[in-house]
């Protein structure tokens, strides 16, 4: 056992019990007092079960979350990819570039990153989560902590959102930018 100890020894209830008759006839302060350090040593090491157990969630719901993410910019990224290949072919064709392209907008194209209008594909994983998450809630009742899979849940949703309010953002402030730069109002760094 490469120098270790081992914490538990061998228990014979039968043997502890009548050490505990004993007490109780001859010192039953000193059986109270014992009775008191192991319930506080009990508490105590169920508090730190508690806090592990916390932890090993919470690394978990971390880890779901972050793989969520991934794989939500993964997918994000292979929409950008298709809509930046339509694009390209669109402006080869002549078609006059304005502000931020939009071939989807010629009868019969489809935004390969749009759902259904302004909304983004992207935005079914944050709405998934939710669910799942208001459902693990509700089944789990009143008066239980969170489990892993409400938890992970919990926050793939808000870490998922929050990368889709990111995005969102980021595509609007690039259109602007676009936009100055073609009609003259930004100019371009020499």
């Amino acid at each position: 056992m490469s120098g270790r100890t081992l914490r538990q020894k061998n228990f014979d209830a039968g043997d502890y019990q009548e050490k505990v008759y004993d007490l109780a006839r001859t010192n039953p302060a000193l059986l109270a007092k014992t009775v008191t350090q192991v319930a506080r040593k009990k508490n105590a090491s169920d508090g730190d079960l508690d806090k592990a157990d916390s932890a090993t969630i919470m690394l978990g719901a971390a880890i779901v979350m972050f793989g969520s993410i991934a794989g939500m910019l993964y997918w994000d990224g292979r929409m950008k990819a298709k809509r930046d290949a339509m694009i390209a072919a669109w402006e080869a064709q002549g078609n006059a570039v304005e502000g931020c392209p939009k071939p989807w907008d010629v009868a019969g194209k489809t935004d390969p990153e749009m759902l259904i209008g302004p909304i983004p594909k992207t935005a079914i994983v944050p709405a998934v989560a939710s669910v799942v998450a208001v459902a693990t809630a509700i089944g789990r009742g009143k008066n239980k902590m969170p489990g892993f899979w409400e938890t992970a849940a919990t926050w793939t949703a808000v870490g998922t959102f929050s990368v889709l309010v990111g995005q969102l953002t980021q595509s609007k402030g690039f259109c602007q930018v676009e936009e100055g730069i073609q009609s003259g109002r930004i100019p371009l760094a020499a």
